[in-house]
C-alpha cells in the first residue's frame, strides 16, 4: 500500500525521507516489507501522502474516481491518476458549492434561467450570444479594457453578478506549498440549478486562463460538470470529447466573435502584425487569433502551422505559484480564490453568528484571524 501512496502522490523515496527525517534506504525496505513503520511514522507517512490514515492497512487499492465527468484530453501524457492536490481543490470547491447551494435554498433563491439553456446540439454561435448577453461581454469591452489582467477579471466580476460562483487558484486552499500543476488540468466546472461554479488554474498564460474561463461558463449554460485540460492553443480533434469541442468553439465565438474578427482581418497587413494587434484588441493570444482565422478560411493550414509553431515556441509558461509569504493581503487575496460573492455570503453568516468562526475559516481556507480582519472591514461589499 505504500508503494501506491507514495505513486499517486508523485513523490520520491529521497522527499518523503527527508519530510520523515529517515534514510531513503528505510522507505524502500517499508515498501518492499523487509521493516515497518512506527505508529507516530505510519500517521507522518499518511499525511505526506494526503491519505485517510486507514488506507496505510487496506489490504487491496482503493477504486479512487471522480465525482465529476474527466473530460481531458487523452492524447496528452499524464499520471495514471488524479494527483493529491486536484483531488484537494476539487473536493473543497465541492464542499463550497454545498454550503452555499443550502444557504441560497434558505434565502429563497430560484434556480438561474441560463444552467443547462443549450445542448451541444445548440449552435455554438447561438450559445455565445446567450453568454454574451447575460455577461455583457462584447468585442467592444474587450477593446476598452488595458490589459489582459483587467479583462479576466471583468469576465470573473461579471459571471459572479450573473450568479456563478468564480474560483482563481494555483495552489490548494492557502498552502503555497502544494501547486497546482496546468498540466494536469487547466479548470473544472461544476453545474447546478442555483449554485453554478467553476474554477480556474491560474499557474497559467493570462491568455488561456481567459481562454479556459469562458470554457468552462460554456459548460454551465451546457448544464455539463467536468474537469477540463483544454487550451487556447490546442486544436480539436474528432477524438476528443464532444462536450469540449463544443465548449471550445463556444469560447473562440464569444472572444472572437465570426462578424467582428471578419471585419477586423485586413489582408494588406503583415500577419505577424495583423495578428498581434487583434490578439490586442479581443486579449487573447497570437495562436487563438492564427486558430480563428484558420477555421473562418482567411489562411491555409500549411501557412498556419507555420505561425503556430512559431508562436508555440515563443510560449513560456509563467510560474504563477503563490510563494512565501509575500503577495497580496487577505483583503485582496481570499476574495480573488473564493470569489467576491461567495465570500461575502461567508463573512455574512459568520457575521449573524449562524457559522461559528472556525467553520468560516474552514469555508475560505485561512485562519480564524484572517477571517476577523475581513469580518471587520467587509472589504467585499
Amino acid at each position: 500500500m505504500l508503494v501506491w501512496a507514495r505513486s499517486r502522490s508523485r513523490i520520491s523515496p529521497e522527499i518523503i525521507a527527508r519530510k520523515l527525517h529517515v534514510h531513503p534506504e528505510q522507505i524502500v525496505d517499508w515498501e518492499s516489507g523487509k521493516a515497518f513503520p512506527t505508529f507516530n511514522q505510519a500517521r507522518s507517512l499518511a499525511g505526506a501522502f494526503h491519505i485517510p490514515f486507514g488506507y496505510l492497512f487496506l489490504t487491496t487499492e482503493p477504486h479512487e474516481r471522480l465525482p465529476i465527468a474527466d473530460l481531458r484530453r487523452t492524447r496528452k501524457p499524464r499520471a495514471d491518476s488524479p494527483s493529491p492536490e486536484f483531488r484537494d481543490v476539487l473536493y473543497s470547491a465541492l464542499r463550497k458549492q454545498d454550503w452555499y447551494r443550502e444557504e441560497l435554498r434558505d434565502q429563497g433563491e430560484e434556480a438561474l434561467s441560463f444552467v443547462g439553456m443549450c445542448t451541444t446540439d445548440t449552435p455554438p454561435e447561438n450559445a455565445a450570444a446567450e453568454l454574451s448577453r447575460t455577461l455583457g461581454i462584447t468585442a467592444q469591452t474587450a477593446r476598452t479594457i488595458p490589459t489582459w489582467s483587467g479583462y479576466l477579471s471583468f469576465i470573473a466580476e461579471q459571471s459572479e453578478n450573473a450568479g456563478i460562483l468564480v474560483l482563481r487558484n494555483g495552489i490548494v486552499g492557502s498552502n503555497t506549498h502544494r501547486s497546482l500543476d496546468v498540466g494536469e488540468f487547466q479548470g473544472f466546472a461544476l453545474s447546478d440549478p442555483i449554485a453554478p461554479l467553476v474554477f480556474v488554474n491560474v499557474n497559467d498564460f493570462e491568455t488561456a486562463k481567459i481562454f479556459t474561463l469562458i470554457h468552462e461558463l460554456a459548460h454551465i449554460w451546457a448544464g455539463a460538470s467536468g474537469v477540463s485540460d483544454t487550451g487556447e492553443a490546442d486544436l480539436l480533434q474528432d477524438g476528443d470529447p464532444e462536450i469540449e469541442r463544443w465548449c471550445d468553439r463556444v469560447a473562440v465565438e464569444t472572444l472572437c466573435p465570426r462578424e467582428d474578427f471578419s471585419s477586423a482581418w485586413d489582408v494588406g497587413v503583415d500577419l505577424d502584425t495583423l495578428t498581434s494587434r487583434i490578439a490586442r484588441q479581443y486579449k487573447v493570444s497570437s495562436i487563438l487569433v492564427l486558430r480563428r482565422a484558420l477555421e473562418l478560411g482567411f489562411i491555409h493550414k500549411p501557412l498556419f502551422f507555420a505561425q503556430y509553431d512559431k508562436e508555440l515556441a515563443r510560449q513560456k509558461r509563467p510560474d504563477n505559484a503563490e510563494k512565501g509569504s509575500g503577495g497580496p493581503p487577505p483583503a485582496v487575496i481570499i476574495p480573488y480564490r473564493n470569489g467576491k460573492r461567495y465570500t461575502r455570503h461567508v463573512l455574512d453568516s459568520v457575521m449573524g453568528e449562524h457559522i461559528s468562526w472556525r467553520d468560516a475559516a474552514t469555508l475560505l481556507d485561512t485562519s480564524v484571524g484572517v477571517v476577523e480582519g475581513l469580518a471587520g472591514g467587509k472589504t467585499t461589499r
